[in-house]
């Protein structure tokens, strides 16, 4: 679990790619044991102060 600025392709094809930054988001992966990369990933705008418990569940019921 991190906190990031999301970017990606549709930004820098956007008008507004030189515009200003995109706000930082939670990061959240799932990421089962047995497996060898990532399963899903959120990207919640929640506060960077909030628990992880909280994260998770918000995560899980979208």
């Amino acid at each position: 679990m991190l906190r990031q600025s999301p970017s990606g392709r549709w930004r820098v094809a956007s008008k507004n790619a030189h515009g200003p930054e995109l706000p930082v988001r939670w990061l959240l992966a799932e990421w089962p044991a047995d497996q060898t990369e990532p399963v899903q990933f959120w990207l919640p705008s929640l506060p960077a102060d909030t628990a992880l418990a909280t994260l998770v569940r918000t995560a899980k019921s979208t």
